[in-house]
């Protein structure tokens, strides 16, 4: 039998999917969207048995993510409340290099989670997170604050909270500081300027 031709949307720009992965990977099959930039998937369990989405994410250049590891209506781009279903994902996310991060979890999951982005450049990190992240962050030793996100140049803090207090001192004596923000337009400013030399 041969495969079904795929239909080419030139134009579309944002992907929005909520539902079953079967029907997702259904789908990506039979589609090719190469000017997507925002994509929005939402369900609560991740299959990784998804062949056709790992392609349609390779292929879209998709390099920024949002993750609300909350367990209730998120609306994010990309959803999976299970961190270890995250986990799987890898291979598609490793070019990411734009990570925010919301909601709250266990903190047992998150210094995992946080290692499946080795790209990331520039994270924002809303209230309810900080606080999960910065008690595993913490706990670790001081030499691998930097190997968790080694590429990490930005970071947006969405208050001024003295929970990431050691995690900050780390990062800026390090051989590779970080500039921390806590006011989102000098955030989006230094983002912008981060993007042009891109």
């Amino acid at each position: 039998m041969h495969p079904q031709p795929c239909a080419v949307l030139p134009a579309l720009t944002e992907f929005e999917f909520a539902g079953g992965s079967k029907y997702l990977d259904e789908l990506m099959a039979q589609i090719d969207t190469p000017q997507v930039e925002d994509v929005r998937i939402e369900y609560s369990k991740l299959d990784v048995q998804a062949p056709q989405f790992s392609k349609f994410i390779k292929h879209s250049q998709f390099r920024c993510v949002q993750v609300d590891l909350s367990t209730y209506d998120p609306e994010i781009k990309l959803n999976c409340p299970q961190v270890a279903d995250l986990g799987q994902l890898v291979p598609m996310l490793s070019n990411v290099v734009h990570l925010s991060v919301l909601g709250e979890h266990s903190t047992d999951e998150v210094l995992l989670f946080l290692c499946l982005f080795p790209a990331v450049e520039v994270m924002d990190v809303d209230r309810k997170a900080e606080g999960y992240i910065a008690e595993v962050l913490k706990d670790i030793a001081e030499d691998m604050v930097t190997e968790v996100l080694p590429a990490l140049e930005l970071l947006l803090l969405d208050s001024d909270n003295n929970k990431l207090e050691q995690l900050l001192s780390m990062c800026r004596l390090s051989a590779h500081p970080v500039t921390i923000f806590n006011m989102r337009d000098e955030f989006v400013e230094r983002l912008n300027a981060h993007w042009e030399k891109v």
